[in-house]
């Protein structure tokens, strides 16, 4: 009699995991886009490590569109509003650049101030940009705390390098609902900007432009 209870136990255990196991296999994988839930045109399914989902669908949600090139066997995705996007910042950064190794120091300090994250980026040569890009992007473009925050900054007249740079320092005045003071400084390393968009500068005769290339706290 245990030897038979024994056995019965042992089966609906394992019945009990192959039910269980099927469940969670069966179980629909919800599509999620900008923190709306979507109805899969199609059941998505997990291969390996990699997601099989409706593409179409997914790409015209964010915007994008699709298209299927059959002579060549490709699956074709743009999204033109992106592209004019990205082509509008380029020109509006271009636009800030700063022409003077000062108007570089005083832009940067202005966007420290108003902890405005990509008025800073915008003078930030290209080994900068790659560096701090994410921590911009971590806090949504905004840098900075707001209380204490910098009402006022003073910035050096700058001193010519041996290799053509200049260096600045910023120094900053912090406050608080307090009317605490509080100072800070940053020295700064601005060098000629080297245009990496051969599509840019939009105007050839003008003048050099600066960006900073370095920042010491």
């Amino acid at each position: 009699m245990n030897k038979k209870w024994l056995l019965f136990t042992a089966v609906a255990i394992i019945i009990a995991a192959v039910t269980v196991g099927t469940v969670f296999a069966i179980a629909p994988i919800k599509l999620i886009i900008n923190g709306q839930e979507v109805s899969p045109s199609v059941p998505m399914q997990i291969v390996g490590n990699e997601v099989m989902a409706p593409v179409t669908q997914i790409a015209e949600k964010l915007g994008a569109t699709v298209e299927w090139d059959n002579k060549n066997k490709t699956v074709k995705i743009s999204n033109k509003e992106q592209q004019d996007i990205e082509k509008r910042l380029k020109l509006l950064e271009f636009a800030l650049t700063p022409q003077s190794p000062k108007e570089a120091a005083d832009t940067l300090a202005k966007g420290v101030m108003s902890r405005n994250g990509a008025l800073q980026y915008a003078v930030l040569c290209d080994n900068l940009k790659s560096k701090y890009k994410a921590d911009f992007e971590a806090f949504d473009w905004w840098t900075g705390a707001s209380s204490p925050w910098i009402d006022s900054y003073q910035i050096s007249d700058g001193e010519k390098q041996l290799d053509g740079t200049w260096k600045f320092t910023i120094k900053f005045h912090y406050t608080d609902s307090t009317k605490a003071s509080y100072f800070s400084t940053s020295n700064i390393l601005v060098g000629p900007k080297k245009e990496s968009n051969p599509q840019l500068p939009i105007y050839p005769n003008a003048e050099q432009k600066w960006c900073v290339i370095g920042i010491e706290h």
